[in-house]
């Protein structure tokens, strides 16, 4: 049976934010076009760029975690997934921390956790790695 998500490629270099689409996972078939899409490809955030035509191509064909339209802190090491928001953050203010922090309970040993908490943890958990992945 196929999987629906996207099979994961080489890590590639998407400093100038282009395309990371590239059939058969070669060099030679790496598209280089200027991205427009950033999308998470998977619950441990792979993340990749995509052109418009690659884009229509991945809504089409496989199962993803978000999207948004690349910003200028897309690509960047360091650089946090805001699903709320849908874009990505540089994480130099320590608010999402803190408000995660804020909602835990007081007690380490209760399970309770506010719906706040968990807004919080998933923009904390958000952070990501600077090398991206593209489909093949």
């Amino acid at each position: 049976m196929n999987s629906p998500f996207a099979p994961i490629g080489r890590e590639m270099n998407t400093s100038g934010q282009t395309c990371t689409h590239s059939p058969g996972d070669l060099t030679a078939n790496d598209c280089g076009k200027k991205a427009t899409w950033h999308i998470a490809w998977d619950t441990n955030l792979e993340n990749g760029l995509a052109c418009d035509p690659h884009m229509a191509e991945a809504l089409a064909r496989f199962m993803f975690v978000d999207r948004h339209r690349v910003g200028p802190e897309c690509a960047m090491p360091g650089t946090a997934w805001d699903f709320d928001n849908k874009r990505c953050v540089y994480p130099d203010d320590p608010a999402p921390t803190e408000a995660l922090a804020a909602a835990l309970p007081a007690d380490p040993t209760s399970t309770t956790v506010t719906p706040s908490a968990l807004r919080a943890a998933r923009k904390v958990a958000g952070v990501m790695g600077g090398a991206m992945r593209g489909a093949r």
